[in-house]
């Protein structure tokens, strides 16, 4: 990511800029920068961070971290309105608290594992992560929370090593649901909180995957109850076969372009990868690895990429492209979505 902190993913045209005009000495090597959308919400000020200081227990990933803060916002905007609303990290939910939530005589009460002659106390909720939305005077709206479970348990084995067992994620969902209804009733009888509060349950993918998870179920109340409907996202390489299947258009473009790049250049290797939203692609990030590229090569295939973009992909998806040489970034390839048009900046150095 170009940014650590949802701080800066609000403000990460700015970020971009900067790291366009400055990079001699810092090269810039994200590893996942697919947006929602083109608009961000407006930060409350003065800015205030996470009074819960991203307390986490059990493996997380730093990727699952960073996309649990862009989908509950992207989540958000269906029930806080972009336009007249603030965001401001979580006031609610300290550290403190959180360290209690989700002790095992809390939250994360759950009946014992045993895997083998080991018996271990699973701990389903890893992360609690909060958000609020203000009104334009700084009055709060509401409140959104990520509920991040993980179906892998860590134990050591006889050997000391340390393994996963993967439990059933319909039971770990299962789980979820129910203990966000008593974290609903804890915001509402302890913090004494009534307004709007969206429940995202994010369920995490295995500790040797490299793509993040995604939301499976969200609810949204006013009240202390909840009910929660099915959310599909999830990231998918666009040479994999659920893009072939669900997704020819993307996958053909994809194809294409490879085809076109390898007919001008056979040192490169390219990747790229979807988020989609509900089965339909929304936006998508490709990489481009070389070991070795002089300048005007290196301008040439960019401009090359750029043509093929605006001609092989659906002009309602937003795309980013990285060219890399030695695992450094030297040109961003942009198009917005709903347009044609391209940007492309070089990196200095």
């Amino acid at each position: 990511m170009l940014g650590d902190s949802m701080k800066n993913k609000l403000i990460i045209i700015m970020i971009t800029i900067l790291f366009l005009v400055g990079c001699d000495k810092e090269q810039v090597t994200p590893s996942l920068d697919l947006n929602y959308d083109d608009e961000y919400y407006k930060i409350a000020t003065p800015f205030k961070e996470n009074v819960g200081n991203n307390y986490t227990i059990g493996t997380i990933s730093n990727h699952d971290i960073e996309e649990v803060e862009n989908m509950l916002m992207n989540l958000s905007t269906k029930y806080f309105n972009i336009n007249n609303s603030l965001y401001r990290e979580g006031q609610y939910l300290k550290e403190s608290t959180l360290k209690k939530l989700l002790s095992v005589k809390n939250l994360n009460k759950a009946d014992e594992i045993k895997i083998n002659k080991t018996t271990i106390k699973p701990k389903y909720i890893s992360y609690i992560y909060e958000q609020n939305y203000l009104t334009t005077n700084k009055k709060l709206k509401g409140i959104s929370l990520a509920i991040v479970l993980n179906p892998y348990q860590e134990y050591q084995n006889e050997y000391k090593t340390t393994m996963y067992h993967e439990v059933d994620s319909k039971k770990v969902i299962t789980f979820g649901q129910q203990k966000a209804r008593e974290l609903l009733k804890y915001i509402r009888n302890e913090l004494k909180i009534k307004s709007k509060i969206v429940i995202g349950l994010y369920l995490c993918n295995s500790p040797s995957d490299i793509l993040p998870g995604s939301f499976k179920y969200v609810g949204v109340t006013s009240n202390s109850n909840i009910n929660f409907r099915k959310a599909n996202y999830s990231y998918q390489y666009l040479d994999s076969s659920y893009v072939a299947k669900n997704d020819s258009s993307s996958y053909n473009a994809f194809s294409n372009l490879n085809k076109v790049v390898g007919k001008k250049f056979t040192n490169i290797y390219m990747s790229g990868l979807g988020l989609y939203v509900d089965n339909r692609i929304n936006s998508l990030q490709i990489d481009v690895i070389c070991n070795q590229m002089n300048k005007s090569s290196l301008l040439y295939l960019s401009e090359l990429i750029s043509n093929e973009i605006t001609k092989g992909f659906n002009t309602d998806i937003s795309l980013k492209v990285y060219i890399k040489i030695n695992n450094n970034v030297k040109v961003l390839i942009t198009k917005a979505r709903n347009t044609l048009k391209t940007d492309l900046y070089m990196m200095k150095g």
